[in-house]
């Protein structure tokens, strides 16, 4: 019995030490659910769960090395908006404590790392290019862990992928018209699964259509558009494709010999001079100058052409005899004779020499009082293609 009594007096003893204990010393709860919901450059927004109780507000601290913590700022809500030094670790706990006494302390967060928004990337600029995408680089933005690249297209935003490197190729250009589209590389700083970064695309560094370029499509449409016989000059000139800054042509004899070749500008006058009687092949590509080189775009076909071949008439009676000089390339000579020098004209002969008697027209006797008009063609086949000499003179004995 006296064994009993004594047992007892410890174990009432032992739970008074450690009410004592709990009273001295506080018995802490935990205030829970603490996450970042905003963020800016500067600031941070948090919240966290209500600790139940009465006469209760919060002390929000931080630290920017997960030990040493400040007292920030207090709330009587359970939000707070923090300003922080911009780019540094910094993390937050908040404590549930009397509202009339700071020190009585009923609950405390685990801390937790929060992010601001990290700067802007510098240096955005086009670095390669094909006929439907760009690639893009830029210089590392302190603090962001990330970076979305974003397009800005008819004033909608579109993601259109992240990366953590430096440089990122965008594609789903149309290369037939100037896009009207922005392409931006927006940071961003990922912290706890909350991710800071800044909000609108004009917030955002970019690049505007202005400054995109793609590789040029092939150029359409070559042709020559003058023959100066008489100067042995032609002028060319093709459809200007959508992106371009500078032209290449290159001209060849009929044996692919290279004659001459050089950058131009122009989409409606370039003069070729010093052209032969032969015929001749001629194509043009566009390129476009990207980050200090040069992008080429396919090759034009291309077109093949001669000078009119100079014709010489010679009447003996009811008969015109008519020569021309020699186009090399050209496999035959197609003979043309009207009497009016505006139209009308019929084929009269293809043949592989360089003369020919014409006796009749229309099938009726050649009229020696009447004046009659000719020209000659050069015909070139290359496979399955003709190509001719283009008639720009007639001529014709009074």
């Amino acid at each position: 019995m006296k064994i009993s009594k004594k047992i007892s007096v410890i174990t009432l003893a032992a739970l008074f030490s450690l009410l004592f204990a709990m009273t001295a010393f506080g018995a802490t709860g935990k205030v829970t659910g603490l996450k970042q919901e905003k963020a800016s450059t500067t600031t941070v927004s948090i919240a966290w769960d209500n600790y139940l109780g009465t006469n209760v507000k919060y002390i929000i601290e931080t630290s920017y090395d997960n030990q040493t913590f400040t007292r920030t700022d207090s709330s009587y809500s359970a939000s707070d908006l923090l300003y922080v030094k911009a780019l540094k670790p910094v993390y937050v706990r908040v404590k549930a404590v009397s509202t009339t006494n700071e020190n009585t302390v009923y609950a405390i967060s685990d801390s937790i790392q929060v992010a601001s928004v990290p700067a802007d990337v510098k240096d955005l600029r086009q670095t390669t290019a094909t006929t439907s995408s760009i690639t893009i680089s830029w210089t590392a933005s302190e603090g962001a862990t990330s970076y979305e690249i974003v397009r800005f297209v008819n004033n909608n935003e579109y993601v259109v992928g992240s990366t953590t490197s430096t440089t990122y190729t965008v594609d789903g250009f149309n290369n037939k018209l100037q896009n009207d589209t922005c392409v931006g590389v927006r940071p961003v700083r990922t912290v706890n699964g909350f991710s800071a970064k800044t909000t609108g695309f004009y917030n955002t560094e970019y690049l505007s259509p202005y400054k995109i370029n793609l590789v040029p499509e092939k150029v359409q449409g070559l042709a020559i558009t003058n023959y100066y016989n008489s100067l042995k000059e032609v002028t060319f000139g093709f459809t200007q494709p959508e992106y371009h800054d500078g032209y290449v042509y290159e001209l060849y004899t009929y044996k692919n010999k290279k004659v001459s070749s050089g950058n131009i500008t122009s989409t409606s006058y370039n003069l070729l001079k010093n052209i032969k009687n032969q015929f001749y092949k001629l194509r043009v590509r566009a390129y476009v100058t990207i980050d200090n080189k040069n992008y080429y775009g396919a090759w034009s076909d291309y077109t093949v052409f001669a000078l009119q071949p100079k014709v010489g008439l010679k009447k003996s009676g009811k008969k015109l005899k008519i020569t021309w000089k020699k186009v090399s390339g050209a496999k035959n000579y197609t003979v043309y004779m009207s009497t009016s020098k505006t139209g009308g004209y019929k084929k009269l002969t293809t043949t592989k020499k360089r003369a020919y008697t014409a006796k009749k027209f229309k099938k009726k006797k050649l009229n020696k009082k009447k004046t009659y008009y000719v020209y000659v063609v050069a015909n070139r086949k290359e496979g399955k293609k003709t190509y001719k000499s283009k008639a720009v003179n007639c001529y014709y004995l009074y």
